[in-house]
């Protein structure tokens, strides 16, 4: 379990947790099909079938994943409603309520932990322990889809002005585990049906 992130990082998740959280829940409730394709193939082709979304809200990412019957599929958030429609979409899986400073999971119990338009929502205090989560329940991967800039950037979104960030994901990652492998990485943008998003899968030893 990491240590506890400042409060200014759990104010954030709370807000998430809350109306602004059910409000995004409400605005996405659609995916672009190729989306939860590339994520699938991505994890088929690494042997990666145990796996967990971080953020996962509704579960949108994970549809192709959870048609594979040899893949177990998990996915938590912060959000109820979000969690709650997962479960009630009969799509199956695994999805619980949770933070992503403090993983309901143990250790190792996932071949691959990722996140997908999450880590830029969290703020700097509480990027270290989010981080440090993810890799305590992987056994094998981590993979960050996110915004990316060479330098950490906050961004005003939807009227909150400390709720977003840009940052180089891969960085941030290696310089908490230097032993960590790059294995893949890319840019995915509106027509891959993403949303700019710069995404690094990486490997423990």
């Amino acid at each position: 379990m990491s240590d506890s992130p400042s409060p200014g990082a759990r104010d954030v998740e709370q807000l998430f947790a809350g109306e602004f959280g059910a409000a995004y829940t409400d605005r996405n409730q659609a995916v672009d099909p190729r989306k939860p394709a590339f994520f699938h193939d991505l994890f088929r082709r690494n042997g990666a079938r145990r796996i967990l979304e971080c953020g996962s809200n509704i579960g949108l990412n994970l549809g192709d994943c959870l048609a594979d019957p040899e893949m177990d599929v998990w996915g938590v958030d912060v959000q109820r409603k979000a969690i709650g429609a997962a479960w009630a979409s009969g799509r199956g899986g695994n999805f619980v309520v949770g933070s992503l400073f403090d993983l309901p999971f143990r250790d190792g119990f996932f071949d691959l932990a990722f996140t997908c338009g999450v880590l830029i929502h969290v703020p700097r205090a509480g990027l270290e322990p989010a981080l440090r989560e993810m890799h305590r329940v992987s056994r094998r991967y981590l993979l960050v889809a996110e915004y990316h800039d060479e330098e950490e950037v906050a961004v005003p979104w939807r009227g909150q002005a400390q709720a977003l960030w840009r940052r180089n994901y891969r960085k941030e990652l290696l310089t908490l585990f230097p032993d960590l492998v790059l294995v893949e990485e890319g840019f995915k943008g509106p027509e891959e049906g993403f949303d700019r998003i710069t995404w690094h899968l990486l490997r423990k030893p």
